[in-house]
């Protein structure tokens, strides 16, 4: 989507001018005069001061979106910025206003660059356009650090101050989405310390949400248990398939898992930083389907969260296959009991009667593709990861799966971590599940 880095020819600038910060009346880029101390030779680059006030007139618009000043935030963006995308950015100032959070910024990042055309910069009337890559970085309950985001914006420079131009893309559907991009939101705490983020027309589903949690990590890691902290559970409840779709799309997932289904739809996922970031771990949020979620009864709800809170605190900092990311966290959701096959297995076991026990684990598209071949592939999955555990103990599993991910993930790393672990190699353990399928 990113173009390579391509410089405008820009005619050599002189310093700018200091700015106010006012509500509505001041200067707005930013741009201020070289910093004291510098000399002639010594001056700080164009690029060096592009950034600097760049990164000013972020912070700037943070602050004022954060306060849900919509005049101060509209100051700040261009006159010829698209209309939807002016539009975009006061709502989102305005659902923040009764908001809690800890942070609120966007950061000028080394990311790659968006190619910026000479006739866009001619048609703005303005000096110069940049795209760099610039990220949106929020936290709420102490988490530290918190979710990093894709910010789709674009600078200009007009005359000598520096302003939010627009997006990178034009296309909002394309926009990375926030909850407070569909509405104010409210947060409800659990007993725990754990965190609910709804809208206010779900705070009765948020207070369902927060007397499960407590019971829904307690099923984790009593089969589990967490070395150190536990990592901060974090919920985000879309109240509609478009929202979730927003919340959980566009690649923000470092390994993304999707909870057991409602009919067709998905109930609930869990979702990280990009892998980009320094703790692909960090910044996790559970989002809620709110609509799938609320037709469940007590019993599939705490399954659901079980599944998900079991993603957020067994989280890899690498890659692993989705049998293992999905078996553990589909066995995490049964509770304390060991699953019967025969009985909660029925796919696999149809599959079983049918064409004998299977001699291969799902590949990691069996889990996205949906219908019948998806139901599979999650059952495959926790019944292979069962036996694991039935037969060498949770506390084995466990310690596999963490040595494979020291190892930079990988069904080749956890054989080797299996192998060490309990003396057997992953086909003699696929071979095995098998026979403790028809036994």
């Amino acid at each position: 989507m990113l173009a390579a880095l391509l410089l405008l020819a820009v005619i050599a600038l002189p310093a700018c001018a200091g700015t106010r910060d006012t509500a509505g009346t001041g200067d707005p880029s930013g741009a201020g005069p070289t910093a004291p101390g510098r000399t002639a030779a010594g001056a700080s680059s164009f690029d060096e001061q592009r950034r600097d006030a760049a990164q000013e007139l972020l912070d700037r618009f943070a602050r004022a979106q954060l306060a849900g000043d919509t005049v101060r935030t509209s100051g700040m963006i261009h006159p010829s910025a698209p209309q939807a995308f002016r539009a975009f950015h006061l709502e989102r100032a305005r659902n923040l206003a009764a908001s809690d959070l800890d942070e609120w910024t966007y950061a000028v990042t080394d990311g790659p660059e968006a190619f910026v055309a000479t006739e866009d910069v001619e048609e703005q009337g303005v000096r110069d356009a940049w795209a760099p890559e610039i990220r949106l970085r929020y936290s709420n309950g102490g988490e530290e650090p918190g979710v990093d985001r894709p910010s789709d914006m674009s600078l200009v420079l007009d005359g000598t101050q520096w302003l939010i131009g627009g997006a990178r893309e034009p296309d909002p559907a394309t926009w990375s989405r926030v909850p407070w991009d569909h509405g104010p939101t409210v947060e409800r705490e659990s007993q725990d310390g754990a965190l609910v983020i709804a809208h206010p027309g779900d705070e009765a589903l948020a207070l369902e949400v927060v007397e499960l949690l407590p019971e829904a990590a307690a099923a984790v890691t009593r089969r589990w248990p967490q070395p150190g902290e536990n990592r901060p559970i974090i919920v985000e409840i879309a109240s509609s398939d478009d929202e979730f779709k927003a919340l959980t799309g566009g690649g923000l997932a470092a390994h993304e898992g999707t909870a057991p289904r409602s009919g067709t739809a998905v109930v609930a996922a869990a979702i990280a930083n990009p892998v980009a970031s320094p703790s692909p771990g960090s910044g996790q949020r559970i989002i809620i389907a709110g609509q799938a979620y609320a037709g469940l009864n007590r019993e599939g709800q705490l399954a659901a969260l079980s599944h998900e809170i079991a993603h957020v605190l067994t989280r890899s900092q690498s890659p692993m296959p989705l049998w293992l990311v999905e078996g553990i966290a589909e066995l995490a959701a049964k509770g304390d009991r060991y699953p019967e096959p025969r009985s909660d297995a029925t796919h696999v076991m149809d599959l079983v009667e049918r064409y004998g026990p299977p001699d291969s684990l799902p590949r990691d598209d069996h889990f996205t593709g949906g219908g019948p071949a998806s139901l599979l592939a999650y059952e495959l999955a926790w019944t292979f990861v069962a036996y694991l555990s039935a037969t060498h103990g949770d506390a084995t599993v466990i310690e596999a799966y963490r040595m494979a991910d020291a190892e930079g993930g990988g069904t080749q790393e956890f054989s080797r971590a299996l192998e060490d672990t309990a003396e057997v190699t992953l086909p003699e353990a696929v071979e095995g599940w098998g026979r403790w399928l028809v036994r």
